[in-house]
């Protein structure tokens, strides 16, 4: 049953069962520590599934765990809040929407969704906002200026010649 055509054995549980008791001995030992640390993760993975399910029927948890619960439960809906207002910022206009945050980080701002507060943020911070979206294209882009003309070649030889430039 565990052989293939020619006599060899076609699972590694047979072609096991065929080697001597040294072989085997030495398997043993070799994936042993393999096993007890698989079985710690199950364990671990058990034991955390039973406080989940205690948690989740509201039975008694131990005070450190609720407050640490509660503590991690505040962290993410702050880190929830920031990053839709920095995305908000940036559909709204906002150049630099993380420097926005900061700004309203020192104000002491607690209320992150209401339309008075993005017109307060543009009035107070206008150069913030922009008007317009501004394309970028070139290291002078936004300088208003327009960029020095570069000598070429062309142009030298034109010069040469007398043909002007």
């Amino acid at each position: 049953m565990g052989e293939q055509d020619g006599g060899k054995p076609n699972d590694f549980e047979a072609w096991l069962a065929q080697q001597p008791d040294d072989v085997r001995e030495m398997y043993e030992r070799h994936i042993s520590g393999l096993k007890s640390a698989l079985e710690r993760e199950r364990e671990a993975h058990k034991t955390l599934e039973k406080q989940l399910k205690r948690i989740s029927k509201g039975e008694e948890v131990p005070e450190g765990i609720r407050s640490q619960l509660e503590q991690l439960e505040q962290a993410l809906n702050t880190t929830r809040r920031r990053a839709d207002f920095v995305t908000e910022a940036a559909q709204r206009g906002a150049k630099y929407p993380k420097l926005l945050l900061a700004a309203v980080d020192i104000e002491g701002i607690e209320s992150l969704d209401d339309d008075g507060l993005w017109k307060g943020l543009a009035e107070q911070y206008p150069d913030l906002f922009s008007s317009k979206p501004q394309v970028r294209s070139g290291g002078d882009a936004g300088t208003g200026e327009k960029p020095p003309e570069t000598p070429n070649v062309d142009q030298f030889i034109r010069t040469l010649a007398g043909r002007g430039a």
